[in-house]
């Protein structure tokens, strides 16, 4: 492991290439052993207490940094793509690892401390979360390098969970597995031309994310193509290990991809309909921890807004997700400032928060993009500030489960506006977030949300009750009729009096593929 360490470094020196400055002699002074800095010194890893590396300052896993300081890291993106290329899987891993908390730490303007997971700290994890969740996840590192993707995948380690140590983690002879240390490794390398790569993805995007719901005929032939080239090589691995849940790190050509949506042609069934699925940002910047929560509930949203479109469903919404078996409290419109929020989450320990209002996600500097609350808006800035101030970014702290915003929409295609996207989790300090890339309709979102916290009472895992959500809506069991929502348990909502008369296919993609789970997906 040393020699495989310091192999890590050599690799991780040749690619990073630091400006001087104290913000980088204050993160690295342990490293004189090496030409620059290793990102391993700087990227947290929080999910087992015993591999969480030290914070100099001595207060939190990530701290905010000046606006002087970023752009402190420069990325030579030829040599880590071939480097990539070349590496061991896992070397591969950290090398990803590394590359995208460095990423996030530059677009979020934060400090991360901490070491760089191995592949190994991570299957073991994943075996450690099957024995406490009975859910068997894999972690799918997909990265668009040249006219390749590069498929690694990160499987439980079995000799953890297993009864029987020799059990088989793949059955056929192309599947490049990789077994080192017992760990079990997937590589596939998909041959794929850039152009018509790049055209799948906007095509699906652009068509999904059509308000006027697009003909099925629009989107599902990329959506097949786009399973082929990243689900199909894993098929059988995943298959014959009994995966439950994917989860996925995504590089900048394929943050934007609604997953959930891509398209198995040959049972004909879309992937929510295979597995509960979830992206993160890595590994390294997620919390993993697993707890069983009672669904206490802050909701806060707004129907009016000065300079936004109305969203006259948000008041019948924040009335549903707390009624009944669920407990919460509900602040409305002129209740919903940031002061207000900033008061509630002090005075209280919430485990989900849901805010049912606008969120953009634009291009440009982390200040462009934000929540909108009745009386300003927040920006994702602002956000990481209010986060250290309410404790949610010190992991050993109880942390919030779960931060819902219902009404999101995300600049498509554009590398800043998918960052702050889907470093969400990270710059807010919760566990998770579920949020929308496009902005969907009210009613839409409404029925698919409220489905959602009827699952999540009795489902205690996030990512599959929405998955659970998700299936309701394409498989019809939720519905409008006579003036109402109909839920899969047969309860009714009525309509908000502005959709009176109003019908929508609630089973489009359109609807249940724009939400995803950002982070901890148990």
């Amino acid at each position: 492991m040393k020699i495989q360490n310091f192999l890590l470094k050599l690799s991780l020196t040749a690619i990073f290439v630091v400006a001087t400055g104290n913000f980088v002699k204050a993160q690295t002074g342990n490293q004189s052993d090496i030409t620059g800095p290793s990102p391993t010194d700087i990227i947290r890893f929080n999910n087992q207490s015993d591999v969480t590396g030290p914070d100099p300052t001595g207060t939190a896993p990530f701290t905010p940094i000046t606006s002087d300081q970023v752009g402190t890291v420069k990325v030579d993106q030829k040599q880590y793509q071939s480097r990539l290329i070349q590496s061991t899987p896992s070397i591969a891993i950290q090398l990803i690892e590394a590359y995208n908390g460095l990423e996030f730490q530059e677009y979020l303007e934060l400090k991360l401390y901490g070491e760089v997971p191995t592949a190994e700290e991570i299957s073991n994890r994943l075996a450690v979360l099957s024995q406490e969740t009975g859910k068997k996840t894999a972690v799918i590192y997909a990265s668009k390098v040249e006219e390749q993707i590069n498929l690694l995948t990160v499987l439980p380690n079995e000799n953890l969970t297993a009864n029987n140590p020799e059990k088989l983690i793949a059955t056929t002879e192309d599947k490049n597995l990789i077994a080192q240390n017992n760990l079990p490794i997937i590589k596939k390398i998909v041959p794929i031309s850039s152009a018509e790569f790049q055209q799948e993805i906007e095509t699906i995007q652009d068509n999904l994310s059509d308000p006027f719901f697009a003909p099925r005929d629009t989107y599902i032939g990329a959506a097949q193509e786009l399973y082929n080239s990243i689900i199909r090589p894993l098929a059988e691995d995943l298959e014959n290990n009994d995966i439950d849940i994917l989860v996925f790190v995504l590089d900048e050509n394929l943050r934007g991809l609604p997953i959930a949506a891509l398209y198995n042609q040959e049972t004909q069934q879309y992937l929510i309909e295979e597995y509960a699925v979830a992206i993160i940002p890595s590994f390294g910047l997620t919390d993993t921890r697993y707890e069983y929560v009672d669904l206490n509930l802050l909701a806060m949203g707004a129907s009016q807004f000065k300079e936004q479109s109305a969203l006259p469903s948000v008041p019948i919404e924040l009335q549903e997700i707390v009624s009944s078996p669920r407990e919460g409290v509900v602040f409305l419109n002129e209740q919903f400032t940031i002061d207000n929020f900033t008061k509630q989450n002090q005075e209280a320990q919430f485990d989900v928060i849901h805010l049912g209002t606008h969120a953009l996600f634009n291009a440009g500097d982390i200040s462009k993009s934000y929540i909108q609350f009745f009386d300003n808006k927040l920006s994702l800035k602002q956000l990481e500030a209010l986060s250290v101030q309410l404790g949610w970014n010190v992991p050993e702290d109880v942390s919030v489960e779960l931060l819902v915003l219902s009404a999101c929409q995300t600049a498509l295609g554009n590398r800043e506006a998918e960052l702050g996207f889907a470093g969400l989790a990270v710059a807010s300090g919760v566990k998770s977030v579920l949020a929308s890339s496009w902005f969907v309709s009210d009613l839409g979102t409404l029925a698919l949300m409220t489905q959602f916290y009827e699952n999540y009472t009795n489902i205690p895992f996030k990512s599959e009750a929405f998955r659970q959500a998700q299936l309701s809506l394409l498989r019809g069991e939720v519905f409008i009729e006579n003036e109402q929502i109909v839920l899969a348990d047969g309860s009714t909502i009525p309509l908000p009096e502005e959709f009176q008369g109003q019908n929508i296919d609630l089973s489009h993609p359109y609807i249940w593929s724009a939400f995803k789970v950002i982070g901890n997906w148990n």
